[in-house]
């Protein structure tokens, strides 16, 4: 039995740090969170902190990387047809998950948050998606479709920004899923029609 209760300790004491964490994120900037501060908030003592992390670092380095692991654990799950034939399907899960981490990952995106959070989001978001929509809508991949991409990228990023920073507005997951697969397929195909009508013109001067 006494196994059971120490884990059981320890995941409180985890879940009380993350809530403190993403309280303090709402006041202030990462760097200027102290253990302390955040030891007091939780009512906990330092020792216990450092049980589990080295620094407030450590601790928001450890959570991203929960929030990430499930982001590839989802997307695990869908292939490149997936995300031509069912992509609400796709963006509707993540949001849903954004949506039950809403308080932290609001936090790690927002003015307080972590820079680095939103790059790592980026990036993931490039290696997950970048290759996988061009070949989903047969499109050659060219510098050009990086400027696409990167609309798209930036666009995602900050349409869930502004959706988890303003929970009055009471949009659902599957709404802003509604929403980012607009963006997404509608971006895609417009450039796909761009791209095809620029190679009807090529040919037909080719053949005057």
């Amino acid at each position: 039995m006494a196994p059971k209760t120490e884990d059981s300790r320890v995941r409180r004491t985890k879940r009380l740090l993350r809530q403190g964490l993403t309280e303090l994120l709402q006041e202030k900037c990462i760097k200027k969170i102290t253990v302390r501060e955040l030891s007091e908030r939780v009512d906990i003592n330092r020792g216990t902190f450092y049980l589990h992390y080295k620094d407030i670092y450590d601790l928001v380095d450890c959570l991203e990387k929960e929030l990430f692991d499930e982001f590839e654990h989802i997307l695990s799950k869908y292939t490149i047809t997936d995300l031509h034939t069912r992509p609400h399907q796709v963006f509707s899960e993540v949001c849903s998950f954004l949506y039950a981490n809403r308080d932290l990952c609001a936090a790690l995106l927002g003015d307080n948050g972590d820079i680095n959070f939103v790059l790592n989001l980026r990036t993931f978001l490039r290696k997950k998606c970048l290759k996988d929509a061009a070949d989903c809508y047969q499109i050659a991949y060219s510098p050009e479709y990086e400027y696409v991409y990167a609309y798209f990228e930036s666009g995602t990023v900050g349409m869930i920004r502004y959706w988890l920073a303003n929970p009055q507005d009471g949009k659902t997951p599957e709404e802003v899923a509604g929403l980012i697969e607009l963006l997404f397929s509608n971006g895609i195909s417009c450039y796909s029609n761009v791209l095809h009508t620029q190679s009807t013109s090529e040919s037909e001067a080719q053949h005057t």
